[in-house]
């Protein structure tokens, strides 16, 4: 089996495992925990129309089939990770700030991992269906004004609240019997392009991040707040990326070993700001 692509944010010793396909997937708290969830992502064109997902789950001999190979994409660059299938882009991003002493230590540390599902159907007169799920127990988030599910109190994900969102768990995420499972389902209009911001994020006690975010809730809420600061930082870390004159197998090789050095990134509550000294290696030899 492949190794997982983990998605890390730096210090929180845990991560969000995406690819590539035959790798285990799924939240892991600590980034060691062992990883085994299956994940929906993906989109249906209409009602009458199977779902077309990527295979990161166990299909029911009922339910929802992953799609073959050659009929969805990845690009993996230095901090985003795109997956397409047609007209669906689901990107998740790991920015880092390679600052010794970062002005916004809350935004540099935030225990959080960037996504963000896009559609254009600009030329459809019909509505479309996203999802975004994981296969476990979940309960609805209680803040205000976020969308989304919390897996116990180690981890979660959300969206910002809005008429296009809906929680559906169980069963009501593909009318078949999945076993349990959380999701959240985007429609979107006709003759519209959405792109409908994601956060996941992770909540650790004994980890510095708690002395910022105290709650699951609330590192998800600043989160969204800061998505568009982030995916800007992602952006910028990418361009870098495609600019280097390393051949493309040495720059993919160097975009994995920065997330895993992410991955098992720990600062504790008490500890002093980490030593990016590995970081900023693996940067020289990708910008170098």
């Amino acid at each position: 089996m492949s190794l997982p692509t983990p998605h890390a944010p730096l210090g929180a010793h845990a991560s969000f495992n995406f690819g590539p396909v035959g790798a285990a997937a799924g939240f892991a708290v600590p980034a060691s925990a062992p990883i085994a969830q299956d994940l929906y992502v993906g989109c249906r064109h209409s009602p009458a129309e199977p779902w077309s997902l990527l295979p990161f789950f166990a299909p029911a001999a009922a339910g929802p089939q992953p799609l073959a190979k050659g009929r969805f994409g990845r690009f993996l660059a230095w901090s985003g990770d795109k997956w397409m299938i047609g007209p669906l882009v689901f990107k998740l991003c790991t920015p880092f700030d390679l600052a010794a002493a970062p002005a916004d230590e809350s935004f540099a540390c935030a225990p959080v991992v960037c996504a963000y599902l896009e559609y254009d159907n600009t030329h459809s007169p019909d509505a479309v269906e996203l999802v975004f799920g994981l296969g476990a127990e979940a309960a609805p988030l209680g803040a205000s004004g976020l969308a989304g599910f919390a897996f116990g109190d180690a981890y979660g994900f959300a969206a910002a609240a809005s008429p296009e969102v809906t929680l559906r768990r169980d069963v009501a995420i593909f009318d078949t019997a999945i076993g349990s499972a959380a999701a959240l389902h985007f429609s979107v209009p006709p003759h519209a392009k959405r792109l409908y911001p994601l956060v996941l994020a992770f909540h650790s006690p004994g980890l510095f991040a708690a002395k910022l975010f105290p709650s699951l809730s609330d590192s998800l809420a600043y989160g969204l707040a800061q998505h568009a600061r982030y995916l800007a930082l992602s952006d910028a870390r990418d361009a870098e990326f495609m600019r280097s004159n390393a051949d493309f197998a040495r720059k993919t090789q160097l975009a994995l070993d920065t997330r895993a050095w992410l991955a098992q990134s720990r600062r504790g509550a008490g500890d002093a700001p980490l030593d990016l000294a590995g970081l900023r290696d693996l940067a020289g030899q990708v910008t170098g």
